[in-house]
């Protein structure tokens, strides 16, 4: 401890930053850990810029020291079934906790008051969420104030995990072996612990068709769970697409077609440049309605409706 007496914050997070990765790389610790962690890391110090506020030495070392040494407690050491399954996570965030505050112990004094007991809460999870949905409850109608229950940083590490999963998990073989039914219980689960913040950037994901559809429907029944029980009245006005509506887009729709099948594309083509080519011919054919930027041209105003994902639809 004498050793890191006086040094500055800076130092002392560079040097905690560098006990973490080397626990990351140890007998305990799960296949491409560090690179997870590193993952998880940028998104929180991303979502908090973008929430116009500066990453605090905790947050930074919460978010990279996710994950830390997760193969330390086997899963074959309790018992099979959902009981055993939280046992067995609840001893898991136990232990990361317990381990993190073990590598930080000699560094208190550099990192500053409270710092180290924080990166504990935001490892172990023992720190309480903020997210914008909570228990089921909608929350689009409340102030600031009465949606600043829960931690701020424990959200945004909790969102940057949630972002990760999206973005990578689900191109990696995650998906492999659950069919859609699965798939999308999983993202309403994921989506009901994320923030406004998140969910605007995980629109901007790129997905595989296959995901897009099972991320679309999971988001559909989160937000609104009478979505799937037409004879249930829905909690707020649901849009509805007019018979004209319909027909614009299908006549639009055919003509794209005709268009980029000449051109030599194809709907069932999605490699970049045709899928590209042909969601901007559809958006060329969109605008040419009347009322387009009243009507379809504010439904269809998310990141997520860009030109590339037409062909996935």
């Amino acid at each position: 401890a004498k050793r890191f007496r006086g040094w500055s914050q800076e130092d002392a997070v560079a040097e905690a930053l560098l006990r973490i990765d080397r626990s990351h790389r140890s007998p305990f610790s799960k296949p491409n850990e560090a690179e997870y962690c590193e993952a998880v890391e940028r998104w929180a110090v991303r979502l908090r810029r973008l929430a116009g506020e500066q990453s605090s030495p905790a947050l930074r070392l919460g978010a990279r020291a996710q994950h830390l040494e997760r193969g330390a407690i086997p899963r074959k050491s309790y018992p099979d079934g959902r009981d055993g399954y939280l046992r067995w996570r609840a001893a898991v965030k136990r232990r990361q906790g317990q381990r993190v505050e073990e590598l930080l112990r000699d560094l208190v004094g550099g990192l500053g008051p409270g710092c180290a007991e924080r990166v504990k809460g935001l490892v172990s999870k023992t720190l309480p969420l903020r997210p914008h949905i909570c228990n089921g409850v909608r929350r689009f109608g409340a102030t600031d104030g009465e949606e600043e229950h829960g931690d701020a940083e424990m959200q945004c590490v909790e969102d940057a995990a949630c972002l990760v999963f999206l973005e990578q998990d689900l191109k990696e073989g995650f998906p492999e072996g659950k069919d859609d039914a699965k798939m999308i219980d999983i993202l309403q689960k994921t989506w009901r612990k994320m923030s406004r913040l998140a969910h605007a950037e995980a629109l901007k994901v790129d997905y595989t068709p296959r995901m897009l559809g099972c991320v679309a429907e999971a988001i559909a029944e989160a937000e609104e769970p009478s979505a799937r029980q037409p004879s249930a009245a829905p909690t707020w006005p649901a849009p509805a697409l007019s018979a004209a509506t319909r027909q614009t887009l299908a006549e639009s729709w055919k003509a794209c077609c005709g268009a980029t099948t000449s051109a030599g594309a194809s709907t069932r083509d999605n490699s970049n440049g045709r899928a590209q080519e042909f969601g901007e011919a559809w958006y060329e054919e969109l605008r040419k309605t009347s009322g387009y930027e009243e009507d379809l041209g504010k439904v269809l105003n998310f990141p997520v409706c860009r030109p590339e994902n037409i062909t996935k639809v």
